[in-house]
């Protein structure tokens, strides 16, 4: 979480304007230790499932607007609230108006029942709304899965994945100052897996782009709700 102020110098008959960033940052540790044979074999024969291998294609489109963005980035305007919503994600001055990922997922690790870290790359396209400037990133990250409810028919999961290195293909978008093209990925979703096998998945998520700060410029890109269809295998 980054907060901003602005710095007055004045000289003799002028006034000279500067920007400074202050940055806070909030961070766990979190050990795995080697569990013993035995609880290795029992989670891996339990009846709960985890996807070893997940293939996903999305499509998201500003026509849905980022409501959903600025509630999780708590800058939702509701009646005489500026900031309605909770602070656990972010918006940015950048916006796409349509986007497209192809991403892949791979099992890391897991516990018995609740939650499990994949590895996994992903190619978005998206444009943006302003200056329609057409943009590809590709990005590598882990991603954070926490089961919700496991049901007969369906599991129902929320993920979050934070910091995924990221090569964008254009700097600056719509004469903001977004740069460097090496950036980061943040992303985060609502979903299902679904069929007496859980072959198939279903997913809503957001998406952003962002230096995190590192660099003074940072004009942050924002991706509205994408709707996700994938396959496990």
């Amino acid at each position: 979480m980054a907060t901003q102020f602005k710095q007055y110098l004045f000289t003799k008959g002028s006034k000279t304007e500067s920007t400074c960033n202050f940055t806070s940052l909030f961070c766990f540790e979190y050990h795995l230790n080697k569990l013993p044979e035995k609880q290795v074999q029992k989670n891996e024969n339990n009846p709960y499932f985890f996807p070893n291998n997940l293939l996903q294609v999305s499509y998201g489109t500003s026509a849905m607007d980022f409501g959903a963005n600025r509630f999780f980035g708590m800058s939702l305007k509701v009646g005489n609230f500026e900031s309605f919503g909770i602070p656990i994600f972010w918006v940015g001055a950048v916006k796409a108006k349509h986007s497209f990922s192809l991403t892949y997922q791979r099992l890391l690790f897991r516990t018995e029942k609740i939650f499990s870290i994949d590895c996994g790359m992903s190619i978005t396209a998206f444009q943006t709304e302003a200056g329609k400037e057409n943009v590809l990133a590709f990005s590598i990250f882990p991603t954070m899965r926490f089961y919700l409810m496991r049901r007969k028919r369906f599991d129902m999961y929320t993920n979050y994945s934070l910091i995924d290195p990221t090569l964008l293909t254009s700097g600056n978008l719509d004469n903001l100052k977004t740069r460097p093209k090496i950036t980061y990925q943040d992303t985060m979703g609502f979903g299902f897996f679904f069929r007496k096998e859980r072959s198939y998945n279903a997913e809503f998520r957001i998406m952003h782009y962002s230096n995190g700060n590192i660099f003074p410029q940072n004009s942050k890109v924002a991706v509205p709700v994408q709707f996700t269809f994938g396959k496990t295998f």
